[in-house]
Parts: structure tokens; C-alpha cells; sequence
């Protein structure tokens, strides 16, 4: 194998304290973390084990810019992205001598099936918005966006990437504080 992708989203959803019903439990902590962090260290130990990776091979985790800020319930998710970054580091670390490049792409919201099935039009029209407002190109990125970014890392040209986290939010992060201080300005 040349190519490894990694994306797993199965998180739980809550608070880690509030003494409520949306309390995290154990198990959450758990299968959050088995599922979006540790499960890419298995899978990178399984492809070694079965000696799978071709030499040069590529390991691409996927990710979000949510452990970069605080989201509403959301925090479990955060602290799993942010183990998941430092797997990414220290794997990369490990497997360069061999050979082997390991990074992480972090990519803004993009409208797939799954996130359609999620969110309602009405929600949906909300995040577009909302999108539009924190990303200087004021609009989402695509899913082909994002595919040809990560078809660039296969090249050789590309070859020198290694424990990198490679931003591809088109600047999503960089102005979260003017949305939330200047709620009604509009989109440039």
C-alpha cells in the first residue's frame, strides 16, 4: 500500500462535568478516542505488522480545526484531534528513517452525503452562513478541493512532508473572534 487515509468520525457529544444528563461517561471517552485518535496508531501498527506499506508509503490523517477552539459539546472531539495530531508527530518521528512520511490535513466543514443526512436545509443554509463569514474566500470548500490537495501529497514534490499539519481551512480559524464580536457584519 502507498496510500493510507485515515478518517473516522464516531464521537460522542457532550459535556465533562455538568452533572446532567449530558454528562460524558467512560465508555464516551472511549470510543471517541478508540475510533478518531488511537485506531489510527492500530491501523499504522497492523499495515507495519503485515508488512503492507510500499516503500515511500504515504499515512494521511484527517482532521478538523475543532481542538484549535472551544465548540459547545464538543470538547471530546477536540481532545481526540488533538492526541491524534501528536500520533501523527511522533509516527512520523518513528517511521521517517524507514522511509515512510505520516501527516494530518486539517480541513474545514464540507457538504457531504453524511453531513446532509445530519443537519436540516435550514441548518445546513445556517452553517453555509455562517461559513461565509469566517472564511476570507467567504464560501465552504469542496470535497474535490480537498481531493486534489490530498492527490498534491502523493506527488514526489511532496515527498518532504513529515509530521506536518498541513492547514487547508482556507483561513477558517484566523477570524472566529470578529465573528463572534461582530455578529451582523456582512460577508466582504
Amino acid at each position: 500500500m502507498a496510500f493510507f487515509v485515515h478518517s473516522l468520525a464516531n464521537a460522542s457529544l457532550g459535556r465533562f462535568a455538568s452533572g446532567e444528563g449530558d454528562q460524558l461517561v467512560p465508555r464516551q471517552f472511549q470510543k471517541t478516542f478508540d475510533s478518531m485518535a488511537h485506531s489510527f496508531v492500530y491501523w499504522v501498527q497492523g499495515l507495519l505488522a503485515r508488512d503492507l506499506l510500499a516503500p515511500g508509503a504515504r499515512l494521511l490523517a484527517l482532521t478538523n480545526p475543532l481542538h484549535e477552539s472551544l465548540l459547545h459539546n464538543c470538547g471530546l472531539v477536540a481532545a481526540s484531534k488533538a492526541a491524534l495530531e501528536m500520533y501523527v508527530r511522533h509516527l512520523a518521528f518513528e517511521l521517517g528513517p524507514r522511509g515512510f512520511r505520516v501527516n494530518m490535513l486539517k480541513f474545514a466543514t464540507v457538504v457531504t452525503p453524511a453531513v446532509e443526512k445530519v443537519y436540516s436545509p435550514r441548518a445546513l443554509a445556517e452553517l453555509d452562513e455562517a461559513h461565509r463569514r469566517m472564511i476570507p474566500a467567504r464560501r465552504m470548500s469542496s470535497t474535490d478541493e480537498v481531493g486534489r490537495l490530498v492527490s498534491l501529497l502523493l506527488d514526489d514534490r511532496a515527498a518532504w512532508f513529515n509530521g506536518a499539519t498541513i492547514d487547508f481551512t482556507g483561513g477558517m480559524t484566523q477570524s472566529l473572534l470578529d465573528v463572534a464580536l461582530n455578529p451582523t457584519t456582512e460577508a466582504a
